[in-house]
């Protein structure tokens, strides 16, 4: 694949801070505007795959076909991919085919600078292998081996917690030779066979992978950790230690859970009941295998069809519509508190089990689906609007206001249809008449 690895990605930055390489954009709707919006570039122009877009314009850019790029030099160029979160892997493969093309995500260059530092404090280039674990606390990294990201992540986590037992979940199906080479980076590779049906979103991978992981860490005596993805860094400092004074600080309100998850604000959204963040987690081993015993989902269908997402935010909730709530719904029901398919009791579960972190506390390093500045959406009623500490705060002391705006909410008279590749200025409108706190 042509995606400039994170180790490239501060020689990618300078270059396009000094403008000595070509940006051309790639995908020309609602998740360009979302995206250009946030984190604007200089673009040579954008291409697309739909004949309609071609000769238009978006914003003052041209838009032409992905051919145009036969006219480029690979050397000088590279193709930013707006359209990732639907269609990223279809891109890349096309673009391969055009040629030895340089692709980033549409969010890497805009945070490239501060995480490129991360890397390079954290990771030792004397060091040939991760040294044994020695301590109780443990790190999963799951999902399929990706080159020139996994090994870097997992060499970022063994030199910054070289204590921990650090595990790699991936596939049986995973190349030998990338095996090999992420092995001396982890303290046990866990190596599984994918799904038959890998369910909606791909839910069933990441069920089986996280919970193949923790049960490693299970069985050598781990208590805490932390639960991350192998495209994905936590690179703030000591989450292990700081994950457990939080624990500390905010004993659990449920029965039979041990203790608190630690979640980010990211993706954990306010009015879509039972959607929580679940890139990167803290917590107990017990906890977080609990939480990943979801039970396999052999649907098949996509919450971006016009029907899926036409719903409301309950119905769409109450069919289970992403991963997050699926996950989550199962978690609950395991616990024995039945949803309610409201906001209230989303915010009450999220209160009582969990303990929502501002994403700078983990460090979240997650190019493929965005970085923008959570706090342009508001805290209305707006699609994106997130469960952010401030709320989580409020929320843990009794604040009648919080409750009152939980109530406000229609949620059988809103879509889920705003919530996808909508422009933030479009939201004004859902806004109107919010009860503001």
């Amino acid at each position: 694949m042509p995606l400039v690895p994170w180790t490239a990605l501060g020689d990618m930055h300078d270059r396009i801070a000094l403008g000595r390489v070509r940006l051309v954009g790639w995908g020309a709707g609602g998740s360009f505007k979302v995206a250009y919006s946030a984190c604007p570039l200089q673009l040579a122009y954008l291409v697309d795959s739909d004949p309609a877009k071609w000769g238009t314009t978006v914003w003052g850019i041209a838009v032409r076909p992905p051919e145009a790029l036969r006219e480029e030099n690979p050397a000088d160029v590279a193709v930013v991919i707006y359209s990732a979160f639907l269609f990223g892997t279809e891109i890349l493969a096309a673009l391969e085919s055009l040629g030895p093309f340089s692709a980033l995500w549409p969010y890497a260059p805009h945070i490239a600078g501060r995480f490129v530092d991360a890397l390079r404090r954290g990771i030792d280039p004397a060091m040939t292998r991760k040294p044994p674990a020695r301590d109780g606390t443990g790190i999963v990294v799951q999902g399929p081996v990706i080159d020139g990201v996994t090994e870097t992540v997992l060499r970022y986590h063994a030199g910054t917690s070289p204590g921990s037992h650090l595990v790699l979940s991936t596939w049986s199906t995973t190349p030998p030779d990338l095996l090999d080479r992420m092995a001396p980076w982890c303290d046990r590779l866990v190596v599984s066979d994918p799904p038959a049906v890998p369910g909606p979103q791909n839910r069933n991978l990441q069920t089986v992978s996280t919970a193949a992981g923790l049960a490693a860490l299970a069985e050598a005596g781990v208590d805490k950790a932390l639960k991350t993805r192998t495209d994905t860094l936590a690179a703030a400092p000591d989450i292990l230690e700081r994950g457990a004074a939080l624990q500390a600080a905010h004993p659990v309100r449920f029965p039979g859970t041990a203790n608190r998850l630690v979640i980010s604000e990211r993706f954990t959204f306010r009015y879509l009941p039972y959607t929580m963040s679940d890139i990167v987690m803290f917590g107990d081993v017990a906890d977080l295998a609990a939480y990943w015993s979801a039970p396999l989902d052999e649907r098949s269908f996509s919450p971006y069809t016009p029907d899926w997402r036409a719903t409301s935010y309950r119905a769409f909730s109450q069919a289970r519509g992403t991963p997050e709530i699926h996950y989550l719904t199962s978690y609950c029901r395991r616990q024995g508190r039945e949803p309610e398919w409201t906001v209230e009791d989303h915010w009450a579960i999220l209160r009582d089990l969990f303990m929502v972190v501002d994403e700078g506390w983990f460090g979240l390093f997650f190019p493929k689906y965005g970085f923008d500045d959570l706090r342009r959406y508001g805290t209305g009623p707006t699609p994106a609007a997130v469960v952010d500490r401030n709320l989580w705060d409020r929320l843990a002391a009794g604040s009648a206001a919080a409750w009152a705006e939980a109530a406000a909410v229609d949620i059988d008279a809103t879509t889920f249809d705003a919530m996808v590749a909508v422009p933030p200025g479009t939201w004004t409108a859902l806004e109107a008449g919010a009860s503001k706190t």
